[in-house]
């Protein structure tokens, strides 16, 4: 008989692959499919993008380092929240008023190089894939241990059901149902983790008992791992540039109505994200002095949704860690499932191509994506939070640099970009082997392999720029993209009382969400930190 945590669990579920289901109704063209015909308002996109950071790396890989380790996982985590911001405003915001679909539409117009293109893509579809599997592996550990259904079955299941998401409904469905999951989301930080903490014996567990129960607790270091500083650094460092280049991040710009909305939509979800993690993971933190033997640890928020709440609260929580799953999969399997339909397909093979056929090549792209990493999942390859490192070095060290020189430097080239991505590719993978696998030797202060390939990354994209030829196409694209302003389009759009109404509303929503940090932030300073000075 299913339980009633099991039976909210499963009933939300439901309503997820319905509403997605039902939003396939909606794509007739394929500017629908890929941005969502960019009719988004704020709220669709707080809800997406908040969504999308609430993935398996966070509630689960991360929480469950957070749950044997303490708080020094935060400070490696810290640097996800700038690279959101930076990513949506800085870099989504500016590849949305070229009108882009897709992030390597950019990096093909800006070197004016179909290879650079093909090389980025690739690079891109090998992240994606890496940080797909994560989700999936998530996903089985989750309804395996809760459900009591073999690992495999569940990845089979799981990803049969992402199917009804990412080739149905693409970017309609992705956006408007991550908005949904997000209130399932936030339950496990507003509900169980204040439970966790009140169950475990109230703030003095946290300030009191845990530091004696698992010493370092609240050292940088981690109570376990001994973390050098450099270490700390180079994994703030990665995330930073990881989440500003990701393409699920990124791409959430494009389907913004206008520019108020976007900035709307990241100051509302950079305060859910931030808010509802902090919270989560004190609750993490106090759930070891409840049961130090929780095992595997990423399961430790599932743990606390079934045995510190009562069961429809308990359903429901669950259900959010999966919608972060969900959520993140959705738009991983788009994006990857872009890049070979529109970016290497359409765009770098040439193919003239219907409307018609454009989506079926999008969505048979999905299901060649879905395919791919539901195999390598069923292999359970290494722990959640280090495939998700390994994943995101591919994206930092690779398109960061390019990017940004792109954006900012007349100067920079397609030669640059090639042998910045190749290059910093390469070195990283090396690095990491000869460190991490093989043990040849350790870098110095103990830093992750990804800081010294993200220095020579950059390198080869400075030093590859200047002493090759930038071609006509190649500055007349950067002046042309630095002629278009980012207002132009929103005061084109409105008329001069709309934008006085729009800039009144953004003007407060930024208030309101300021001061709710304050709140918030200010209120767990003097409830922890004062006691712990």
């Amino acid at each position: 008989m299913v339980s009633l945590v099991e039976g909210v669990f499963f009933g939300t579920l439901a309503v997820y692959v319905f509403v997605g289901a039902v939003l396939a109704r909606f794509i007739d063209v394929p500017e629908d499919f890929y941005v969502m015909d960019r009719k988004a308002g704020s709220i669709l996109i707080a809800g997406t993008l908040f969504a999308s950071y609430m993935s398996a790396s966070t509630m689960m890989g991360i929480a469950g380092i957070v749950y044997t380790e303490g708080a020094a996982m935060w400070l490696v985590i810290y640097g996800s929240w700038p690279g959101l911001v930076i990513g949506m405003l800085y870099v989504g915001r500016r590849l949305r008023k070229l009108n882009n679909v897709t992030m390597p539409d950019f990096i093909g117009d800006r070197y004016q190089s179909e290879l650079v293109r093909s090389v980025a893509t690739v690079i891109m579809i090998i992240g994606l894939i890496g940080y797909g599997v994560i989700q999936l592996i998530g996903a089985g550990y989750l309804l395996a241990d809760f459900v009591g259904i073999p690992y495999q079955q569940i990845v089979v299941l799981f990803a049969i059901a992402l199917m009804v998401f990412t080739v149905a409904g693409g970017m309609y469905s992705v956006v408007v149902t991550d908005t949904l999951m997000g209130v399932a989301m936030i339950v496990t930080g507003a509900v169980v983790a204040p439970a966790a903490i009140f169950a475990a014996g109230g703030v003095d567990v946290l300030t009191t008992t845990l530091p004696q129960q698992n010493p370092g607790t609240w050292y940088a270091g981690g109570a376990n791992m001994n973390m050098s500083p450099g270490w700390l650094a180079s994994q703030w460092i990665l995330w930073l540039f990881f989440i500003m280049v990701a393409p699920w991040v990124v791409s959430r710009a494009f389907p913004a109505s206008d520019d108020f909305e976007l900035m709307n939509g990241t100051n509302i979800s950079t305060f859910l994200a931030t808010g509802v993690i902090s919270v989560l993971f004190l609750g993490v933190m106090a759930t070891f002095a409840l049961n130090p033997g929780i095992e595997p640890v990423d399961n430790v928020v599932v743990w606390m949704s079934t045995n510190v709440v009562g069961p429809f609260w308990g359903g429901l929580a669950v259900a959010g860690i999966m919608a972060g799953i969900l959520s993140t999969t959705s738009t991983i399997f788009i994006y990857a499932g872009f890049g070979l339909s529109r970016d290497l397909v359409e765009r770098v093979g040439g193919q003239v191509l219907t409307q018609r056929q454009q989506l079926l090549g999008a969505r048979l792209a999905q299901l060649a994506v879905v395919s791919t990493v539901t195999i390598i999942a069923l292999f359970e390859p290494l722990g959640i939070y280090w495939l998700a490192a390994w994943a995101g070095s591919v994206f930092a060290v690779a398109w960061a640099p390019m990017i940004i020189a792109g954006l900012e430097w007349e100067r920079a080239n397609r030669y640059g970009a090639l042998l910045s991505m190749i290059g910093g590719t390469v070195s990283y993978v090396l690095l990491y082997q000869a460190t991490q696998a093989w043990g040849l030797f350790s870098l110095p202060f103990g830093i992750d392999p990804v800081l010294p390939a993200l220095v020579i990354s950059t390198t080869l994209m400075v030093g590859g720029s200047l002493v090759t030829s930038t071609s006509r196409d190649e500055r007349a694209f950067f002046h042309d993209m630095n002629d278009i302003t980012l207002s132009e389009e929103v005061i084109q759009r409105h008329t001069q009382e709309q934008l006085e109404k729009k800039y009144n509303r953004t003007k407060y929503i930024a208030y309101g969400t300021l001061g709710a940090g304050i709140a918030l932030f200010g209120g767990l300073f003097v409830l922890i930190g004062v006691p712990l000075l």
